[in-house]
């Protein structure tokens, strides 16, 4: 099944199309909501309470044009996995014409990170084995970011409602929401993957030795590293991942999801990343190509 790449996000886009951000609730002083509109991910912006099933926390991002919405996201949020959220999009200023709605068939809001265990591998008695989740202490190990796929549309106004609970970095609950970054526009669906396509983790640590055989362990910041290897695809997805190369550069955020049909994959194995190394496309006879995008988790 196609994975997804996205390198314009339309909520940075302040040069051309404005994005404005409100929200029902109020957000500290030292931490705004504004700080969603722009990397890096750590200048976070934090509410001033937590939603519920009631009375959810809104964020309403509101542009002057519409804009083309194949995807949105929250990038370093807080949430627990067993909260919830909800992704509306609409036509029109006024809430009137929706044209997106992430809700399942029967009316209810998605978990923000769905079941990630195969049933036959969960053992009875642990925290995770009635919903599949991850236990919580393998849970904070990775980045939480809320993904909402929808089918294209034009949107003005995109509408996110989030409740239930949330982690501190130590483990306990919190009080308040931490949003890293948020990201609305349209990308590229990728159908064609080779099988050398990968992703790893790399700790950092580096070993420091003094005379004498003195040995100690310094910590780094663990980087994950995906590599999209297309076996063939059409030139015109071919040049549209080039130019999409070109835009981000290596110095700004793009998104990768590696199977659309598979929300725990993309918990797993997508995010945000940024380029690294060289973008390699090359030719191949009569009309496909071959490419190699090598992407490093963005942490900033």
């Amino acid at each position: 099944m196609a994975g997804f790449f996205a390198d314009t996000n339309e909520v940075s886009n302040e040069l051309v199309n404005p994005c404005e951000v409100t929200s029902t609730t109020a957000f500290a002083t030292t931490a705004p909501l504004t700080s969603i509109l722009t990397t890096p991910l750590e200048d976070r912006a934090v509410t001033d309470r937590l939603g519920t099933a009631d009375e959810p926390l809104v964020i309403e991002m509101e542009w002057t044009y519409p804009v083309d919405v194949a995807y949105a996201g929250l990038f370093h949020a807080n949430l627990w996995q067993e909260s919830f959220f909800r992704m509306e999009a609409f036509w029109d200023a006024g809430r009137t014409q929706k044209v997106a709605d992430t809700r399942l068939p029967n009316g209810r809001d998605r978990r923000v990170i769905p079941g990630l265990y195969d049933p036959k591998t969960l053992q009875p008695g642990y925290s995770s084995w009635l919903r599949g989740g991850l236990p919580n202490e393998d849970f904070r190990r990775y980045t939480t970011n809320i993904h909402a796929n929808v089918g294209l549309c034009r949107a003005r106004v995109i509408r996110w409602s989030l409740w239930g609970g949330a982690y501190k970095p130590d483990g306990t609950d919190d009080t308040v929401y931490r949003l890293g970054l948020g990201w609305a526009g349209n990308g590229l669906s990728i159908t064609r993957h080779a099988p050398g396509s990968s992703d790893g983790v790399k700790p950092n640590t580096e070993l420091i030795e003094q005379p004498g055989g003195y040995v100690w362990a310094e910590p780094g910041l663990r980087k994950r590293t995906a590599v999209i290897d297309l076996a063939a695809i059409q030139p015109t997805l071919r040049d549209k991942l080039f130019a999409a190369a070109h835009r981000a550069g290596n110095e700004k955020p793009i998104v990768w999801l590696p199977k659309l049909a598979s929300p725990e994959a993309c918990f797993w194995y997508g995010g945000l990343f940024r380029l690294i190394g060289d973008y390699q496309h090359k030719y191949l006879p009569p009309i496909w190509a071959s490419t190699t995008l090598n992407l490093l988790e963005w942490r900033e």
